[in-house]
C-alpha cells in the first residue's frame, strides 16, 4: 500500500504544478509542464530504484498523466479565452453604454435646447412621443402635455377635416421626408403659419419606427415678405397716384360741373331723374376711391401729439352713429378709465377707427350691437400697449381671407375699394402698432388695433364705460 502511495505522489504532485502552468500560461505552457513532469518523474522513480524495468502498469500511469495534462491544459486554455471574451465584451458594452450615454446627452441638448424649433417624435399610429422645449415656445403646449395625443392637436380643424396630417405622413413614408408650408393651431387656439419637415424613422433593417416632425414659426418671414409687397405697392401706387390726380381727378371735376348744370336746367324733368341719379352715385364712388387711392399713397408724416385715444374714438363713434342708426344696429363702448395718453396723429387715426366700425355696421345684421373696447394690457414683450378692438355680431371672416384682409384692392364688401382696411393698417404702422383681424368665438368678426405707450401716463383721461 505504502508503496503504491509512493509511485502515484510525484505524480499528484506533477499535476498541481501542470494546473498551476496551464492556469497562468494556457495550453503549451501547461502540456510543457506536463512533459517536463513526467520526466522529473521518471528520473527520480529511477534514481531511487523503484523503476529499473518500464512495465505496462508504469506506461499506463505515465499515459495517464500525460492524458490528464492535456484536459488540465485544454480546459484551463478554454477558461482563459472565455475570461478574455467576457472581459473584452465586458469592455465593448462599457463602451457602447458609454456612447449611448453621449448620444442621449446629445439628443437631450438637441432637443431640450432647441427653442425656434418644434421638435416632436410620432409613432406609427400618428401619436406624439415626445419632444422639444420648442414645443412650448412655440405651440404653448409641455411636452407632458402633449406625450399620447394624436399630432393632428396642431393642425387646423379644417387641415384634419381633409386628411391632410395623414397624408403628410404618408408622404413622408413613401419619399423618406415631406416639406411643407400650412396653418398650425397654438394651445390658445392663435393660428400662425409654419414650415415643417416629417421624416420617416427606420431601423437597420428598414421597419418603419415612427416620424420626426420639427416644425418653424415663419410668421416673422411672411411679415416680412408682406412688408416688401406693401412697399413696392406703395412705390407703384405713388407713381400711379401722381398721374391719376390731374387725369382723373380733372375730368371728374368737369363732369361734376356739367351734371350740376344739367341739374339746375332740367330739375323738374322727372324722365331724367334715373340717370342723373345714377351719375351722381358713380361720381361719387369715384370721388371716394380717389380720396382712398390719394390716403393710402400719402408719404409718411410725423404729425405727432399727446392726446386721448378715448376721445379719438368717442368721436368716430358719433360720426358713425347716423349709419348705425340707418342699419338699426347698436353701437356700445366699453373704455377702462385712467387710460394714459398717448403720441398719435389726431389727424390720420381717426381713419382708421371710422373705417372698422363702417365695416363693423355694414356687417351686422339689424338690432344686432357693434362693441368697442379700449384697455391697457402689457404684453409678453414687456411692453405696454393700449388695445382697441371693434367686434361685430355678423357672419365672421372666411379663415383663407385673413391673411388677405389687408391687402390693397382685397375686399368681399359689394362696392368697396379694398383700400379701407390697407390705409388702417398702414396709419396703425406709422405709430408703431399692430392691426389684427380674426374670428369671435361666439359668432362675428374681431378687428383690434394695438399701439404701444411711447410717452410716460404723465396725464390721465377721464373716461367711463358709456353705453353708447
Amino acid at each position: 500500500m505504502s508503496l503504491a502511495i509512493g509511485l502515484e505522489l510525484p505524480f499528484l504532485i506533477f499535476l498541481l504544478a501542470v494546473m498551476i502552468s496551464a492556469w497562468y500560461g494556457g495550453f503549451w505552457p501547461g502540456m510543457a509542464a506536463a512533459g517536463l513532469s513526467l520526466l522529473f518523474t521518471i528520473l527520480i522513480f529511477t534514481l531511487s530504484g523503484h523503476l529499473t524495468v518500464m512495465g505496462t502498469a508504469d506506461l499506463t500511469r505515465m499515459g495517464l498523466f500525460l492524458v490528464e495534462g492535456y484536459v488540465i491544459s485544454a480546459l484551463n486554455d478554454r477558461i482563459r479565452s472565455s475570461g478574455r471574451d467576457s472581459e473584452k465584451s465586458a469592455q465593448e458594452a462599457a463602451g457602447d453604454r458609454q456612447t449611448l450615454h453621449q448620444s442621449e446627452q446629445r439628443y437631450l441638448l438637441l432637443v431640450e435646447n432647441v427653442r425656434d424649433y418644434a421638435i416632436f417624435i410620432i409613432n406609427e399610429a400618428g401619436h406624439i412621443i415626445d419632444g422639444g422645449l420648442g414645443v412650448e415656445h412655440i405651440f404653448g403646449y409641455t411636452v407632458a402635455e402633449v406625450i399620447d395625443k394624436p399630432f393632428t392637436i396642431i393642425f387646423t380643424p379644417e387641415d384634419v377635416r381633409d386628411d391632410a396630417p395623414a397624408q403628410l405622413l404618408r408622404r413622408s413614408l413613401a419619399e423618406g421626408r415631406e416639406e411643407s408650408e400650412c396653418w398650425h393651431v397654438r394651445k390658445d387656439g392663435t393660428r400662425f403659419q409654419a414650415s415643417s419637415v416629417t421624416t420617416a424613422i427606420r431601423d437597420a433593417q428598414g421597419h418603419l419606427r415612427g416620424f420626426t416632425m420639427i416644425v418653424r414659426d415663419i410668421t416673422e418671414r411672411i411679415e416680412m415678405e408682406a412688408a416688401l409687397r406693401r412697399s413696392e405697392v406703395m412705390s407703384v401706387l405713388g407713381r400711379l397716384v401722381s398721374s391719376v390726380a390731374h387725369e382723373v381727378r380733372n375730368p371728374l371735376f368737369a363732369i361734376s360741373s356739367a351734371l350740376d348744370a344739367f341739374e339746375a336746367r332740367f330739375d323738374k324733368r322727372i324722365e331724367y331723374e334715373r340717370y342723373t341719379t345714377r351719375l351722381r352715385a358713380e361720381l361719387d364712388r369715384m370721388n371716394v376711391l380717389m380720396e382712398e387711392l390719394l390716403t393710402y399713397a400719402q408719404p409718411y408724416q410725423q404729425e405727432f401729439l399727446e392726446g386721448s385715444i378715448a376721445k379719438i374714438l368717442e368721436e368716430c363713434v358719433s360720426s358713425c352713429r347716423p349709419l348705425a342708426d340707418a342699419s338699426q344696429v347698436r353701437i356700445e363702448c366699453r373704455i377702462s378709465e385712467g387710460l394714459p395718453t398717448l403720441l398719435l396723429n389726431k389727424r390720420r387715426l381717426p381713419l382708421v377707427f371710422t373705417n372698422l366700425l363702417k365695416n363693423a355696421i355694414s356687417f351686422s345684421p339689424p338690432q344686432s350691437t357693434v362693441v368697442v373696447r379700449v384697455s391697457e394690457d402689457a404684453g409678453a414683450d414687456q411692453k405696454r400697449w393700449i388695445d382697441c378692438s371693434v367686434e361685430d355680431s355678423g357672419p365672421g371672416l372666411m379663415e383663407e381671407d385673413i391673411p388677405l384682409m389687408f391687402e390693397p384692392f382685397f375686399t368681399r364688401r359689394r362696392g368697396g375699394t379694398g383700400l379701407g382696411l390697407a390705409i388702417a393698417q398702414r396709419i396703425v404702422e406709422e405709430h408703431g402698432g399692430q392691426i389684427f383681424a380674426h374670428n369671435r368665438p361666439e359668432d362675428g368678426a374681431c378687428m383690434t388695433v394695438r399701439i404701444p405707450l411711447a410717452v410716460a401716463p404723465s396725464m390721465s383721461e377721464e373716461s367711463s364705460n358709456a353705453e353708447k
